[in-house]
């Protein structure tokens, strides 16, 4: 379905409806770099609740990953979140 944007963030189909997220959300980093020098995930995941407030997103949970490279989709908090999203538990993720 396509979306597209109307004032203050919210998204709406083509009908003209408000659509409600639900949404994951996914912090991580790979590497200890990437930690110290501002990408937390604490800091990430603060920054993503802001956004997801800010446009009437409904958070479902927080699927932390920290020091796991993503060359791999094999990634235990990732898989969970893309099952959530296959049985309807999401319908966005951030």
């Amino acid at each position: 379905m396509f979306f597209c944007r109307s004032k203050k963030g919210e998204e709406k189909n083509m009908n003209g409806e408000k659509k409600n997220f639900v949404v994951g959300i996914y912090p991580r980093v790979s590497t200890e770099d990437q930690s110290r020098f501002g990408f937390s995930l604490d800091e990430q995941e603060e920054s993503i609740k802001r956004l997801c407030e800010w446009k009437g997103y409904k958070i479902y949970k927080v699927y932390r990953e920290e020091g796991v490279s993503a060359k791999s989709m094999n990634r235990p908090k990732f898989q969970e979140m893309i099952q959530d999203m296959r049985v309807g538990k999401i319908n966005k993720t951030c």
